[in-house]
């Protein structure tokens, strides 16, 4: 992933879970810095995310893994997954 200031590569910093007390929306977050001019960046991850999201994420590895032929995530009436 590169920056979107300078377009460098940017560098994993580590992830954090977070606990209820810290947020009611998200679960993780990821901390990136930017190699080139020196950006932080934080990406949180929500507690509930959508079908969708999880597939581009997830699927592509899970397929390289284990082809096509593994359990998929069950959706709730509202199309989110819990994480």
């Amino acid at each position: 992933m590169n920056c979107w200031h300078c377009k460098a590569e940017l560098i994993w910093g580590g992830d954090h879970e977070l606990e209820d007390d810290e947020s009611e929306e998200f679960s993780m977050v990821t901390n990136l810095s930017c190699s080139g001019c020196g950006s932080l960046i934080e990406v949180y991850l929500p507690k509930k995310v959508t079908r969708r999201v999880l597939a581009a994420v997830l699927e592509p590895g899970l397929n390289a893994l284990f082809g096509t032929d593994y359990e998929r995530y069950e959706e709730d009436s509202d199309g989110e997954v819990g994480v």
